[in-house]
């Protein structure tokens, strides 16, 4: 897969030392993170440091920061290896959610992976009460395939969520 991928507002793009600072800010929101699994709350200058790091020595995730078209970095969005297939996941920075940047950033990648990783498995996690991460999966063709109790490192418990999965076949 490519390691930068554009869209007409966005850049998909490896993490540089200067997210730090955005990390903290957008990660660190209580309303970003408990909507994640594992996002931490507080987060902390070295959570976005080790995150940073993580991210240069993934070899077979494919781990992307989303950047504005001024190249401030706004979210993340990634595909991780997992033993069926791979795990999509994504959040997106407060001030920049229903503009639509989400849905943007997902079909991108996932268009980039049917050209390189298809036919393969993709599942995702979205808890119940986070019904516009639920639509925009179901948007992109994921379907429920079932429901969980997953932790939240944010809200330190189990939470309620709904299992989805999508077939990623070749683009032909």
């Amino acid at each position: 897969m490519r390691d930068r991928l554009e869209t007409s507002r966005l850049v998909l793009r490896s993490f540089i030392d200067t997210d730090w600072k955005s990390l903290v800010s957008y990660a660190g929101d209580i309303d970003v993170a408990r909507a994640t699994g594992r996002l931490p709350h507080p987060y902390s200058d070295a959570d976005a440091e080790n995150w940073i790091a993580i991210t240069k020595t993934a070899t077979t995730d494919h781990i992307y920061g989303i950047a504005n078209s001024d190249d401030h970095l706004i979210g993340c969005i990634s595909l991780i290896a997992t033993d069926g297939g791979w795990e999509f996941g994504y959040w997106l920075g407060q001030k920049y959610w229903r503009n639509g940047f989400m849905r943007e950033a997902s079909t991108a990648l996932l268009a980039e992976a049917r050209c390189n990783l298809a036919p393969v498995n993709v599942t995702a996690c979205v808890f119940k009460d986070n019904p516009r991460s639920l639509a925009i999966l179901q948007y992109l063709g994921f379907e429920i395939s079932g429901v969980s109790a997953e932790f939240c490192i944010a809200r330190n418990h189990n939470v309620d969520a709904h299992q989805l999965t999508l077939l990623l076949e070749a683009k032909s």
